[in-house]
């Protein structure tokens, strides 16, 4: 079936070639150079004010990780010597229905969502009384110094209302402070990618990106932004570059978001919509006929299908975890020439995916003015950690793109809190 001319013209529709890729890495660094200079651009160079780690940093500190899908507060001990011990883990998802509360919607403003981070840290200090904070900030911001930040949007869906434009440090602190937490500091606010280029960079040198691919999609690289001063970590909020090829179905998903026209490169790459991706072109599927529906109705919901369960598919339908979530989304009377089907579409929208990160990385190398061999990519989030094969799919592209000095890229777990932690361990940089 999976010769079938519908399914052999969607896998066209995504199947990008090494000479476009070459195309769009070209553009990226266009794209990326341009922001630097402060002209018009898809992508932004926001300073974080904070250099690569030694791997000497120590101390304990509080980590908030604010992430795409949960909100963590962990104890972090970092050791001196590029190892650390993570303790008191507090986490608790963005929604959660069967508790009642949902902080991703506009219903839902600032005070209400910092107030529910607040009680996290609470929770966490108690049984590890540090008082030195570091938050890790998963959303485009711009920073004043690596203590003072503003909301710049929400992205990921997310749109918590009285927040954009206002100073996520206050507001931080005003909660802490109505939680009677008057006595810790915030040390410093970072970028879920500075965060991961932090982590690695902490265990090891010639780290030289940061990039996150999980629920959204991001990367930041060290770069001279500041003539006559050291290299700092920029974010790049590369999830926003737009010069891409896009087919009907990027379209029909960009339509259901609630920011159409932005975050293009994300919206074809990161978990969330992957799977939406997906479930689009399953239901055309079924459409035409090529397909039976399944004995479920989650396929007309939209968002329904997340990161791990199309990584299900794409590993091997016949694998007993496959068959397990073949059971539970009624597709039980799928035969295997009609699930192979499902995995040759999820097969196209991840190979795609890591053909644009590769390319987006490759843009990137080519605009740093200096790079160190061998050099490094730490990576984090669940496309990287659930898609069977996607990190060293990723890896391979980079070698046809950059075939002189490929980088390696490094799965850095975690990250978002220890990251945080060498944050706060960092010397104030000289142009704060």
């Amino acid at each position: 079936m999976v010769n079938h001319p519908v399914v052999k013209e969607i896998k066209e529709l995504f199947a990008v070639d090494k000479k476009a890729l070459r195309n769009i890495a070209g553009l990226f660094k266009e794209q990326m150079l341009q922001a630097i200079e402060g002209q018009p651009s898809s992508l932004q160079a926001l300073p974080s004010f904070l250099p690569a780690a030694t791997g000497r940093e120590q101390g304990k500190f509080l980590a908030i990780d604010l992430g795409g899908t949960n909100i963590r507060v962990s104890g972090v001990t970092l050791n001196g010597d590029g190892t650390w011990l993570v303790q008191a883990k507090v986490q608790r998802p963005w929604r959660d229905p069967e508790q009642g509360y949902d902080l991703t919607t506009a219903d839902t403003d600032g005070e209400e969502l910092f107030d529910f981070v607040a009680d996290l840290v609470a929770q966490a200090y108690a049984h590890f009384p540090t008082r030195k904070l570091a938050m890790t900030f998963s959303y485009p911001m711009e920073q004043q110094s690596r203590k003072e930040a503003r909301l710049l949007r929400w992205t990921k869906e997310l749109k918590p209302r009285n927040t954009v434009g206002r100073r996520i440090d206050q507001m931080l602190m005003d909660a802490l402070n109505r939680r009677g937490l008057q006595e810790i500091t915030l040390e410093a606010i970072l970028n879920d990618t500075t965060a991961c280029f932090l982590t690695a960079s902490y265990q090891e040198r010639g780290v030289i990106a940061g990039s996150i691919c999980g629920t959204g999609h991001n990367t930041c690289c060290l770069y001279p932004f500041f003539p006559g001063n050291p290299p700092i970590i920029i974010n790049l909020e590369s999830g926003n570059f737009h010069l891409l090829p896009a087919n009907d179905f990027d379209a029909q998903l960009d339509a259901l978001t609630e920011n159409p026209g932005q975050q293009r490169l994300e919206k074809m790459t990161a978990g969330k919509y992957m799977g939406e991706l997906w479930r689009l072109v399953y239901w055309e599927m079924v459409q035409k006929n090529v397909l039976p529906p399944p004995a479920l109705a989650w396929l007309e919901q939209p968002f329904s299908v997340n990161t791990e369960q199309i990584g299900y598919i794409y590993a091997d339908p016949a694998s007993p975890s496959s068959r397990q979530w073949s059971r539970q989304w009624g597709l039980d009377h799928y035969p295997p020439e009609q699930l192979s089907v499902l995995q040759a579409i999820a097969s196209a929208i991840i190979q795609r995916s890591m053909g644009f990160i590769a390319a987006g990385y490759a843009g990137i190398i080519t605009a740093l003015p200096a790079v160190i061999h061998p050099s490094t990519i730490a990576v984090d989030g669940a496309v990287f950690h659930f898609l069977p094969g996607f990190t060293s799919g990723v890896e391979r592209l980079l070698a046809d793109l950059l075939p002189e000095n490929p980088p390696r890229l490094k799965l850095t777990p975690d990250g978002s809190s220890i990251g945080a932690a060498v944050a706060a361990a960092l010397p104030l940089y000289s142009m704060e």
